[in-house]
Formats: structure tokens, sequence, C-alpha cells
């Protein structure tokens, strides 16, 4: 690297950080915001405190956004409704703040063709969690106030100017990725984003027409300029490589947000992800992190984090003590652990021994058959048996110890689900896959296999033709295990009590 590159790069990021350390000085700490009219509860004190630092962060010059950290508990999801609501109550009572949110919006989506900017939010979380998002908004916010949209299914909308007039629209990260998949050259990195190279001070800045976005057009959730986007367990991005994370990134949205308990999970490059998608520049090119952040051995990167991270990030924890109040986040009970040993009884106790001795013959075998495939190994491939579960590789190369062990592992999973119910095993074996012949000196072992796995339906035979429909309940999902008995009793105790759950 010459020194003209060197001088260049120390001057934009010195600038950068100085804009940062400014920012930090009217950062507000502990200012109250009051809960918005429209919600039907009441916000906790560190979510008003939460909901200031978020508009701050609103308000404040790019990246408008940040990350919300805080730990599982303290209500981010309502955080970032009231963040929406008390947001657009702004707009909607004071007309200056419209007209420079529209002007703002206008400029920052003027170089993008066929982007219709809308006061819309996107929602982005994993499909376990979007109607709960749907349901905390319907059970938060009063009747008629937020117009939502679930952007799930084979029947969803396609026309932008549709979409674009809901408040919030919520969809799933793989919806991103199959929305956004269509054409991957389109939605992922430039050419030279993966790269190392130096140059990402030379680059094109946002607002001018060389950085007009590479998108996938075809997608309607590409032709809309969002005034905001939020993901919800935002390290389902970490992977900055994954078409998922490139799909988030190329979205176009006026403000950012990213929701997450573990901004990092493994390693400093989880983070980057984060920032890649705030689009903080200079932090969020791939060639200056790796070439000035990764190495956090140095006392100048890990000033920068630092500095980085006070900027964009808010985290609580459910034990912190308020500066306020002088006492805990959120008051709870102190966890009680107790350990409930459950006999299994009856026709429940007779199945699970009958599959417990098939397992043990079965890992014998298998173990077995292995070492003496060990004295003359044949060549790789030749070896391999069908795999009698449905889940897993279809084929266990005998040859292979880590296929070997993973097959008796999933043994072990059959067990342990057999003890919570025995309708998690009903569909767990396949027979079928033994019919076809898995290579050369492996019909004995199938043979074998076909054999034990036969004696759990011989054995099953059997105890059905003395206990019947005992048999048909136990596996049936209606069916009160013993480990479920024990369960709803202790619930009941729970509820009795009066403690909230």
């Amino acid at each position: 690297m010459t020194d003209k590159r060197k001088e260049k790069i120390a001057a934009v990021t010195e600038e950068v950080i100085e804009q940062i350390h400014g920012s930090l000085d009217s950062m507000p700490e502990n200012v109250v915001t009051e809960t918005p009219d429209d919600l039907t509860v009441d916000l906790m004190l560190h979510q008003k405190h939460g909901l200031t630092w978020m508009k701050w962060r609103e308000n404040n010059k790019a990246p408008r956004g940040g990350i919300l950290a805080d730990d599982m508990g303290l209500g981010k999801t309502l955080s970032m409704i009231s963040l929406i609501v008390s947001q657009k109550n702004d707009r909607k009572n004071f007309s200056e703040v419209k007209e420079k949110l529209a002007a703002d919006m206008k400029k920052h989506f003027s170089y993008e063709k066929d982007v219709h900017p809308g006061y819309c939010t996107l929602v982005v979380a994993p499909a376990s969690v979007i109607y709960q998002w749907e349901k905390e908004i319907k059970d938060r916010v009063k009747p008629g106030k937020l117009k939502v949209y679930v952007f799930h299914g084979p029947r969803r909308e396609r026309d932008p100017m549709v979409l674009a007039r809901n408040d919030i629209v919520i969809t799933t990260y793989n919806t991103i990725s199959s929305e956004l998949g269509e054409d991957k050259d389109l939605i992922g990195q430039d050419s030279d984003d993966d790269n190392d190279g130096d140059n990402w001070y030379s680059k094109a800045k946002s607002g001018s027409k060389k950085g007009i976005s590479k998108r996938n057009t075809k997608s309607v959730l590409t032709q809309i300029g969002w005034e905001r986007i939020v993901l919800d367990e935002a390290h389902n991005i970490k992977n900055r490589k994954s078409l998922m994370s490139k799909g988030c990134c190329r979205l176009l949205a006026f403000k950012r947000w990213a929701l997450t308990g573990t901004p990092i999970h493994n390693e400093l490059w989880d983070f980057y992800s984060l920032v890649k998608f705030l689009r903080i520049s200079p932090f969020s090119d791939q060639g200056y992190w790796k070439m000035h952040m990764s190495d956090m051995s140095g006392k100048v990167a890990t000033e920068r984090l630092n500095t980085l991270v006070k900027s964009i990030l808010l985290r609580r924890t459910k034990n912190q003590i308020c500066s306020v109040t002088n006492k805990p986040l959120v008051d709870l009970k102190p966890r009680k652990f107790e350990v409930v040993e459950i006999q299994l009884e009856g026709v429940e106790e007779k199945c699970y021994q009958h599959m417990m001795e098939a397992s043990k013959q079965k890992a014998k075998e298998l173990i077995n058959q292995q070492d003496n495939y060990a004295g003359h190994r044949r060549r790789k491939g030749t070896n391999v048996i069908k795999n009698p579960f449905v889940v897993g590789n279809r084929e266990v190369d005998l040859d292979d110890k880590f296929q070997m062990m993973s097959c008796l592992l999933v043994l072990l999973l059959r067990l342990r689900q057999a003890c919570v119910h025995m309708s998690l095993t009903k569909q767990a074996i396949d027979l079928d896959a033994f019919k076809d012949d898995g290579g050369e000196g492996a019909g004995d072992v199938m043979d074998e296999l076909e054999k034990t796995f036969g004696n759990i339906s011989l054995g099953a035979e059997e105890m059905i033709a003395q206990e019947n429909k005992a048999i048909d309940k136990i596996f049936e999902p209606e069916y009160a295990s013993g480990k479920l008995k024990v369960l709803l009793e202790k619930i009941d105790q729970v509820i009795e009590k009066g403690d909230k759950w």
C-alpha cells in the first residue's frame, strides 16, 4: 500500500471517528419518553429510556438506526413497536416532522430507479415468531392505529404501491432468501465485496449516481423504499456470505435496526455482519474491517470498536441496577431448579424397554460390523448400509466413523424422545430404506438391520394382540404421557399460587 493511500485511509477514518464522538456528546442517558398514546400498556422505565435512545438514533445523521441488544425478556419487540407508533404520531401531529422526513427520504432514494418510498416498516423475523409479532401488535396497540400485513406464504402481495400503504410488513428470513434469490448475482455483493481490496475510501458515496444499488427488481420487496427495516433475532445474518445476509443488506431503507441479545456468537466477524447491514461507512466495508478491525490486539482498533459500540448499540440485562430507582430493571423471583424423577408405567414402560433392547442390539451390531471391516478395508463407498431413520444421511458408510457415530446418536435421540412421548417416535423408522441394495458386501448387514427393526414391529404386534387399545393410545399425540402428566401437575401448582407465567 502506498503512503498516499495510507494518508487517505487515515483521514477518512479520523473524520468518521470524530463524527461518532460528536454524536456521543448528545446521546441521552436516563431520559424518559412517555408511553405513546396509542399503546394499550404502559412501558417499563427501561423501555422509556430505550425509546428516547432509539428516537435519538433515528433523528441522528447516518446511520439512522442501531442495535438493540437487550437481554431476553426485557421486551425488545414492544420497544420497537413503541418506536414505530411514536414516530408515526410525531409525523401525524407535527407537519414540519412529516415534511422533513419526506424530503430526506426523497433525497435518500432519488438515485434508485423504480423505487416507491413509503412510511412503512419491514420486520424480518424467524418463521416461528412472525405471528407472535402480529399478535403483539394486535394486543399492545389500539385497534385501527397500525395496519399490519404478513408477507408470507404462496399468495403474497405483488403490488409495491399496495404493500407500501401498510404501517408494518412482517416477513421471514427464508422469504427474503427466496424472494431475492431469483438472481443471486444482483442481490449479492458487488464483485469486489468479498475481496481484500483497500480502495474502499474511493468508492462512490450513497446519493451519487454511481452509488445505485444492484438489486433484484423482480422482487416487490426491493421496489419499496422502506422507512425502516427491523431484523428480529438479527444474529441469523451473522454469516456474511449467506444469501440470507446478502439479501437483508441489499434491501433499501432509510432507517435500519437489528434486534439481538447476542450480537457476537463466536467471532468479531459476527458483529461485522450487523455493521454491514446498518451501512456504517467505512466499517461496513469488508476490506477495511479486515485490515483495521479484525485484529483486537492493537490499542487503536480496540478504541475504534469501543467508540462504535457505544454509539450504535444499547444493551441492558435483567439484573442490571437502574441508576434512577436503584433496583433491578426487572423484578424477577430467583430461579428455582427441581429435579423430578419419573417412572414409566404399564404399556408405556413395556414399549420403552422393547425399544431400548432393540437399540442396544443395533448399536452393538453396527460397532461390530465396523470392526470386522477394519481388518480388510475395501474401497471407500463400497461398505454402505441404508440409514433406517427418516432424518440424517440416507446411507451410512461403515468406513466413516463420523457417520457411524451420528447413527448411534440418533438412536439415543429416539430413546430420549420416547421418554417424552411415544408419538415422537412413531414416524422415526423407515423400513423401506432396507429394500434397496446398499452396495457390495452390505447385503448381510441390511438383512440383520431389517430383521432387528422387523422384530420391533413383531414385538409391537404381540403387545397389540394383548393390549390393542392401550398400545394405539400411547402413540397418539393426544395421550398424556408420564412426563406430560407430571409437567401439567407442576403448571397447575404454579397457576394456583398465582405466579406470573
